[in-house]
């Protein structure tokens, strides 16, 4: 395998990874929102932006899933900076 596809597949394997990390830091958060209160759980389900005001709120309950979210993000953005690099010098 030529050094192109694995990086390509490190790439997708990252977006992956990322994306159930991201996944499991959200249903983490959500799962602490409802811990405190089912108002707080709720509204970060269906409020937009109460997330970041339960997170703000109740910071040592969230941080860890504010954390895995983070971590999740940035995988995702590094795994699709690797498939475009790839992608961009495949194409020329």
């Amino acid at each position: 395998m030529e050094t192109s596809g694995i990086i390509f597949f490190i790439g997708i394997i990252l977006i992956i990874v990322g994306s159930i990390t991201w996944l499991l830091g959200g249903v983490m958060m959500v799962s602490e929102a409802f811990g405190v209160s089912s108002g707080w759980g709720w509204a970060c389900l269906f409020v937009p932006f109460a997330c970041f005001v339960f997170l703000r709120k109740h910071w040592k309950r969230a941080c860890d899933p504010f954390y895995a979210i983070v971590i999740g993000v940035v995988m995702v953005g590094v795994g699709a900076m690797l498939i475009d690099t790839v992608e961009a010098a495949a194409t020329g």
